[in-house]
């Protein structure tokens, strides 16, 4: 690479059923207390501020995101 710094980031799903995710072709979060994120503004200070809402007993660095 001519000296150029290239940033990537990956991210690792786990699943209980791999078959469902591999056979269809999708990825799927379900966090059933988070709710609709619809309803949530688009910004990460505010989809931040709703898992702290929704998972108070959560640690603040798992919310880093």
């Amino acid at each position: 690479m001519d000296g150029i710094s290239e940033e990537k980031k990956v991210w690792g799903i786990h699943t209980q059923n791999d078959n469902l995710f591999l056979g269809k072709d999708l990825i799927a979060i379900g966090w059933r207390d988070f709710g609709d994120l619809t309803k949530v503004d688009a910004s990460r200070d505010a989809f931040k501020a709703h898992y702290l809402e929704a998972y108070p007993d959560a640690k603040k660095a798992s919310c880093i995101l």
